[in-house]
Protein backbone atom coordinates (compact mmCIF):
# COMPACT_ATOMS: atom_id res chain seq x y z
CA UNK A 1 0.00 0.00 0.00
CA UNK A 2 2.85 2.38 0.83
CA UNK A 3 4.56 1.58 -2.47
CA UNK A 4 1.33 2.19 -4.37
CA UNK A 5 1.08 5.65 -2.79
CA UNK A 6 4.78 6.35 -3.41
CA UNK A 7 4.54 5.37 -7.10
CA UNK A 8 1.49 7.62 -7.56
CA UNK A 9 3.24 10.51 -5.77
CA UNK A 10 6.36 10.10 -7.91
CA UNK A 11 4.30 10.09 -11.10
CA UNK A 12 1.61 12.71 -10.37
CA UNK A 13 3.42 15.10 -7.99
CA UNK A 14 7.09 14.86 -8.89
CA UNK A 15 6.51 14.20 -12.60
CA UNK A 16 8.79 11.14 -12.99
CA UNK A 17 8.36 8.94 -16.04
CA UNK A 18 7.31 5.30 -15.74
CA UNK A 19 10.83 4.26 -16.73
CA UNK A 20 12.33 6.58 -14.06
CA UNK A 21 10.04 5.23 -11.36
CA UNK A 22 10.96 1.66 -12.37
CA UNK A 23 14.67 2.51 -12.02
CA UNK A 24 14.22 4.08 -8.56
CA UNK A 25 11.87 1.47 -7.06
CA UNK A 26 13.06 -1.68 -8.81
CA UNK A 27 9.48 -2.50 -9.83
CA UNK A 28 8.39 -3.72 -13.23
CA UNK A 29 6.91 -1.09 -15.59
CA UNK A 30 3.65 -3.08 -15.86
CA UNK A 31 3.28 -2.92 -12.08
CA UNK A 32 3.89 0.82 -12.12
CA UNK A 33 1.28 1.34 -14.88
CA UNK A 34 -1.27 -0.63 -12.81
CA UNK A 35 -0.56 1.54 -9.78
CA UNK A 36 -0.96 4.73 -11.79
CA UNK A 37 -4.23 3.58 -13.43
CA UNK A 38 -5.75 2.10 -10.28
CA UNK A 39 -8.02 4.38 -8.27
CA UNK A 40 -7.41 2.39 -5.11
CA UNK A 41 -4.54 0.29 -3.83
CA UNK A 42 -4.38 -3.32 -4.98
CA UNK A 43 -5.75 -5.82 -2.53
CA UNK A 44 -6.57 -9.45 -2.30
CA UNK A 45 -10.26 -10.09 -2.38
CA UNK A 46 -11.34 -13.62 -1.68
CA UNK A 47 -14.48 -14.89 -3.31
CA UNK A 48 -17.11 -15.87 -0.73
CA UNK A 49 -17.09 -19.59 -0.05
CA UNK A 50 -20.04 -21.55 1.23
CA UNK A 51 -20.04 -23.26 4.61
CA UNK A 52 -19.89 -27.02 5.10
CA UNK A 53 -23.18 -26.60 6.96
CA UNK A 54 -25.08 -25.16 3.98
CA UNK A 55 -26.41 -28.53 2.80
CA UNK A 56 -27.55 -29.47 6.32
CA UNK A 57 -29.14 -26.24 7.63
CA UNK A 58 -32.72 -27.37 7.01
CA UNK A 59 -32.13 -30.74 8.71
CA UNK A 60 -30.51 -29.01 11.70
CA UNK A 61 -33.38 -26.53 12.06
CA UNK A 62 -35.93 -29.35 11.84
CA UNK A 63 -34.11 -31.34 14.55
CA UNK A 64 -33.94 -28.32 16.87
CA UNK A 65 -37.66 -27.56 16.33
CA UNK A 66 -38.97 -31.11 16.54
CA UNK A 67 -36.75 -32.89 19.09
CA UNK A 68 -36.96 -31.22 22.48
CA UNK A 69 -33.62 -31.03 24.28
CA UNK A 70 -31.48 -32.54 21.51
CA UNK A 71 -27.78 -31.94 22.12
CA UNK A 72 -25.29 -30.50 19.65
CA UNK A 73 -23.36 -33.78 19.75
CA UNK A 74 -26.47 -35.77 18.76
CA UNK A 75 -27.20 -33.32 15.94
CA UNK A 76 -23.63 -33.75 14.70
CA UNK A 77 -24.04 -37.54 14.78
CA UNK A 78 -27.21 -37.33 12.69
CA UNK A 79 -25.93 -34.89 10.09
CA UNK A 80 -22.63 -36.80 9.85
CA UNK A 81 -24.66 -39.80 8.75
CA UNK A 82 -26.10 -37.53 6.02
CA UNK A 83 -22.61 -36.52 4.83
CA UNK A 84 -21.56 -33.58 7.04
CA UNK A 85 -17.76 -33.43 7.27
CA UNK A 86 -17.27 -30.16 9.15
CA UNK A 87 -16.08 -29.67 12.70
CA UNK A 88 -18.16 -29.52 15.86
CA UNK A 89 -17.05 -25.91 16.37
CA UNK A 90 -18.74 -24.77 13.15
CA UNK A 91 -21.91 -26.58 14.19
CA UNK A 92 -21.81 -25.19 17.75
CA UNK A 93 -21.40 -21.63 16.45
CA UNK A 94 -24.36 -22.07 14.10
CA UNK A 95 -26.54 -23.61 16.82
CA UNK A 96 -25.65 -20.76 19.18
CA UNK A 97 -27.22 -18.39 16.63
CA UNK A 98 -30.13 -20.71 15.79
CA UNK A 99 -31.35 -21.62 19.29
CA UNK A 100 -32.55 -18.13 20.31
CA UNK A 101 -34.55 -17.91 17.07
CA UNK A 102 -36.18 -21.35 17.20
CA UNK A 103 -36.28 -21.91 20.97
CA UNK A 104 -37.03 -18.71 22.88
CA UNK A 105 -35.77 -18.65 26.46
CA UNK A 106 -38.02 -19.98 29.19
CA UNK A 107 -39.25 -17.61 31.84
CA UNK A 108 -38.30 -20.06 34.57
CA UNK A 109 -35.16 -22.02 35.31
CA UNK A 110 -35.29 -25.74 35.91
CA UNK A 111 -33.13 -26.92 38.78
CA UNK A 112 -30.71 -29.63 37.74
CA UNK A 113 -29.32 -32.11 40.19
CA UNK A 114 -25.56 -32.26 40.19
CA UNK A 115 -25.21 -35.90 41.09
CA UNK A 116 -23.23 -38.22 38.87
CA UNK A 117 -26.22 -40.47 38.21
CA UNK A 118 -28.42 -37.54 37.21
CA UNK A 119 -25.75 -36.26 34.82
CA UNK A 120 -25.52 -39.71 33.24
CA UNK A 121 -29.27 -39.79 32.75
CA UNK A 122 -29.24 -36.27 31.31
CA UNK A 123 -26.40 -37.26 28.96
CA UNK A 124 -28.44 -40.22 27.71
CA UNK A 125 -31.62 -38.13 27.38
CA UNK A 126 -29.86 -35.47 25.32
CA UNK A 127 -27.32 -37.53 23.38
CA UNK A 128 -28.84 -40.97 22.88
CA UNK A 129 -32.63 -40.76 22.96
CA UNK A 130 -33.43 -37.74 20.73
CA UNK A 131 -34.32 -38.44 17.09
CA UNK A 132 -34.34 -42.22 17.54
CA UNK A 133 -37.25 -44.61 17.35
CA UNK A 134 -37.48 -47.97 19.06
CA UNK A 135 -39.58 -50.94 17.96
CA UNK A 136 -39.59 -52.54 21.42
CA UNK A 137 -37.51 -52.74 24.61
CA UNK A 138 -35.06 -55.20 23.01
CA UNK A 139 -34.47 -52.79 20.11
CA UNK A 140 -33.92 -49.98 22.64
CA UNK A 141 -31.34 -52.09 24.52
CA UNK A 142 -29.59 -53.13 21.29
CA UNK A 143 -29.29 -49.51 20.10
CA UNK A 144 -28.15 -48.40 23.55
CA UNK A 145 -25.45 -51.08 23.72
CA UNK A 146 -24.16 -50.10 20.26
CA UNK A 147 -24.23 -46.41 21.18
CA UNK A 148 -22.22 -47.05 24.35
CA UNK A 149 -19.60 -49.15 22.55
CA UNK A 150 -19.29 -46.90 19.47
CA UNK A 151 -19.96 -43.41 20.85
CA UNK A 152 -20.14 -42.95 24.62
CA UNK A 153 -17.40 -45.18 26.02
CA UNK A 154 -14.67 -44.35 23.44
CA UNK A 155 -15.00 -40.57 23.96
CA UNK A 156 -12.76 -38.59 26.31
CA UNK A 157 -14.58 -37.89 29.58
CA UNK A 158 -13.67 -34.58 31.22
CA UNK A 159 -14.82 -35.69 34.65
CA UNK A 160 -12.39 -38.60 34.90
CA UNK A 161 -9.90 -37.11 32.42
CA UNK A 162 -9.74 -40.38 30.47
CA UNK A 163 -11.62 -42.58 28.03
CA UNK A 164 -14.05 -44.67 30.16
CA UNK A 165 -13.41 -47.93 28.26
CA UNK A 166 -9.64 -47.56 28.69
CA UNK A 167 -9.97 -46.59 32.36
CA UNK A 168 -12.11 -49.68 33.04
CA UNK A 169 -9.43 -51.95 31.57
CA UNK A 170 -6.76 -50.26 33.75
CA UNK A 171 -8.87 -50.54 36.90
CA UNK A 172 -9.73 -54.19 36.32
CA UNK A 173 -6.00 -54.90 36.17
CA UNK A 174 -5.53 -53.31 39.60
CA UNK A 175 -8.53 -54.92 41.30
CA UNK A 176 -8.04 -57.76 43.74
CA UNK A 177 -10.16 -60.86 43.38
CA UNK A 178 -12.97 -61.27 45.89
CA UNK A 179 -12.31 -63.87 48.58
CA UNK A 180 -13.92 -67.26 48.16
CA UNK A 181 -17.15 -67.62 50.14
CA UNK A 182 -16.90 -69.76 53.27
CA UNK A 183 -17.51 -73.43 52.49
CA UNK A 184 -18.83 -74.62 55.86
CA UNK A 185 -22.01 -72.80 56.69
CA UNK A 186 -23.65 -73.39 60.01
CA UNK A 187 -27.29 -74.18 59.73
CA UNK A 188 -29.78 -74.36 62.55
CA UNK A 189 -33.37 -75.37 62.40
CA UNK A 190 -35.71 -74.02 64.98
CA UNK A 191 -39.10 -75.35 65.66
CA UNK A 192 -42.03 -73.03 66.32
CA UNK A 193 -42.31 -74.37 69.89
CA UNK A 194 -38.67 -73.41 70.57
CA UNK A 195 -39.32 -69.89 69.32
CA UNK A 196 -42.32 -69.51 71.65
CA UNK A 197 -40.28 -70.45 74.71
CA UNK A 198 -37.82 -67.63 74.01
Amino acid sequence: MEQWAEIRRMYFVKGFSIKGIARRTGRDRKTIRKAIRGAEPPGYRRAPVGSKLDLHREQIAALVREVDGISNTRIQDLISEAGYEGSKTILDDYLRELHPILCPKRTYQRTESKGALERTHRFMRTSFEPARSFANPLDFQDQLDRWFSERANPRFHRGIRAVPAERLIEERGRMRALPDPPTALRSATRSPAALLSL
